[in-house]
């Protein structure tokens, strides 16, 4: 008797551990399927709230990809345009360099030709002369190589001009290196003028002799010839060849 309830007691416990494993399995079961259904409505919802901002992310894409062409374009465009900015610097410094010689240039020549105008200074008639020294000194120690060079054209078109016509003037001058006297002068041109004293006392030719103008008497030219060439000059009577010395060597 005794052993048939251990028996009995024995086969109670298998059967409620058994009932407990297949309690818990089912229990395993239903949280498994709890979570997969979990899991299948996360992905509705996922899919549901894709769909409904799918055309709006879809219009945000595609504007982000417009806005990263016109970012694209407008680089490109930078680029082209800093090349061009680069481009024309470069030009400008080169003109610039291309200036810079050219004034040093001028101002080399500039150089040259006022030497010369002061070196010949000498050698031109008195009237000249009294111009070209009246305009240097008007324009000071100007380094403007702008201003220099009107002043060059200023003194070489005087020049020009009084190379071109017969002038008349009457002034005090030294006659052969003496004491100055009051004379009057016709100038044919640059080259050779004559002279003769309002009483007619003295006449003579002005010219260059030794890179020098001179005043020097002489009977080549008498009082009646520069005064018929004077009459001539103010129209007082008709133009006329009159034989006037002219010694070649010393025009020269």
């Amino acid at each position: 008797m005794k052993n048939k309830i251990v028996l009995i007691g024995l086969l109670f416990g298998v059967f409620t551990s058994q009932a407990h494993s297949a309690t818990s399995t089912v229990a395993q079961y239903q949280n498994l399927v709890e979570t997969w259904l979990g899991l299948r409505a996360q992905e509705r919802a996922l899919v549901q709230d894709w769909q409904q901002h799918k055309g709006v992310l879809e219009q945000r894409l595609q504007l982000l990809k417009q806005e990263k062409k016109l970012l694209k374009q407008t680089l490109l465009e930078s680029r082209s345009a800093q090349n061009q900015v680069d481009v024309r610097r470069a030009e400008l410094l080169k003109t610039q360099s291309e200036l810079e010689t050219a004034q040093s240039e001028l101002a080399t020549w500039l150089d040259f030709r006022f030497r010369a105008v002061h070196s010949t200074l000498n050698q031109l008639p008195p009237p000249l002369v009294k111009n070209w020294s009246e305009q240097i000194a008007a324009n000071g120690e100007s380094k403007d190589n702008s201003e220099r060079l009107d002043l060059l054209l200023t003194l070489y078109r005087q020049r020009d001009e009084f190379n071109s016509r017969v002038s008349y003037l009457k002034s005090m001058v030294a006659i052969n290196g003496d004491e100055s006297i009051l004379i009057e002068q016709i100038y044919l041109g640059g080259q050779i003028a004559y002279f003769s004293t309002p009483d007619g006392s003295k006449t003579g030719l002005g010219y260059v002799a030794n890179n020098q103008w001179v005043w020097l008497e002489s009977d080549l030219i008498s009082e009646q010839q520069f005064r018929l060439a004077k009459a001539m000059l103010d129209h007082q009577v008709a133009a006329e060849l009159i034989p006037l010395p002219v010694n070649v060597e010393q025009t020269k």
